[in-house]
């Protein structure tokens, strides 16, 4: 289990810090970028593509930070539930690995994944009325300062990318935790290719904040899963494509392809270059691709300019990441939450 650091914060057992150091030379570690430029506000939420079966590892294994997962509840149960989600669920219909594949990898991994869940401190999710525990779970462990890192994506047709769906239980927490605590929870948005081994993590969003204006969860996160969309467009996307051309033509390609930074360019230049979004308000259809209120500039989150809405909004002065000036028709957002799909890991 997890032990408190005075200076360092919590930590993994020593045991596990030392099984990851043994995996580590077997796997490249990815490039991470951070796109926010304040320190991080313990404790926060994370919210990324899940990317197959390599995200969740990758993030365990490089990420510097201590966190929780979210995972589906069948992982923290017995071993024949365990081999019958990883070989029925996750390998077959999720990552769509052959018969034979999928035995294999269920059969090696489910006697020690428990192990590997505890050691991690995996919160179970639930799709049912037992959701109100992955909530409790999440809250005391949010109290305790240990933050916590969530994949909200359908998986029930695969892993995609862009990203097709986010459920919005991350969007349920938060504001749970804000009914009981008065503290807006940050969520960073991230998104990692295992093709170019890259990960990005973006400026925090204040959940909120949104619900503040007539969000609703729904739409929070289709909020934040375009807004990670567009992460992977304007950065991970042409890295990818430069890395396709060069597999093509069978030979390496230098600098940047016409018009494109390359990734590693980023951190010189987001401060410039703002990230603009499609629509998105408590009153507009979240099912077509309009636009949505929201933009890095200067370091800060900008709502922009709406349609169909009375949402206005202006450039904030500050550089800190904030939605300012927007008048709109709130809703009455309580501490109830819907019931979500379960959370793969």
């Amino acid at each position: 289990m997890a032990k408190y650091h005075p200076t360092q914060g919590w930590q993994r057992s020593k045991k596990f810090k030392c099984l990851k150091m043994l995996i580590r030379p077997f796997k490249r570690r990815p490039k991470i970028i951070e796109l926010y430029k304040e320190p991080m506000i313990h404790p926060y939420i994370m919210v990324s593509n899940h990317s197959g079966a390599a995200g969740p590892f990758t993030f365990e294994m490089f990420l510097d930070r201590f966190f929780c997962f979210w995972g589906t509840h069948e992982m923290c149960e017995g071993i024949r539930n365990r081999w019958n989600y990883l070989y029925h669920k996750f390998y077959r219909k999720s990552l769509h690995y052959s018969k034979f594949r999928s035995w294999l990898i269920a059969t090696v991994f489910s006697p020690i994944s428990k192990m590997l869940y505890r050691a991690t401190e995996v919160i179970p999710t639930y799709s049912d009325i037992r959701l109100k525990r992955t909530m409790e779970i999440s809250i005391n462990k949010l109290n305790e300062g240990k933050s916590i890192l969530i994949f909200p994506e359908d998986s029930s047709t695969g892993y995609h990318t862009p990203l097709i769906k986010y459920n919005a239980g991350f969007a349920s927490l938060s504001k749970l935790y804000f009914s009981k605590t008065q503290k807006d929870l940050p969520v960073y948005p991230i998104c990692y290719s295992k093709k170019v081994n890259t990960m990005i993590i973006g400026e925090p969003i204040f959940v909120n904040q949104l619900l503040e204006q007539g969000f609703d969860d729904k739409q929070v996160a289709e909020f934040v899963k375009r807004i990670t969309n567009e992460i992977y467009y304007k950065y991970l996307q042409p890295k990818e494509q430069e890395k396709d051309q060069k597999k093509q033509k069978g030979k390496k390609q230098i600098g940047t392809v016409a018009g494109e930074q390359t990734v590693e360019q980023i951190p010189e230049q987001i401060a410039s270059e703002p990230i603009t979004k499609p629509t998105l308000t408590a009153q507009t259809d979240i099912s077509n691709d309009e636009t949505i209120p929201y933009t890095i500039n200067d370091g800060a989150i900008v709502v922009n300019e709406t349609i169909g809405s009375t949402i206005t909004a202006e450039k904030p002065s500050s550089d800190k990441a904030s939605i300012n000036n927007i008048q709109s028709n709130p809703t009455n957002n309580d501490t109830t939450f819907d019931a979500i799909d379960d959370y793969d890991i």
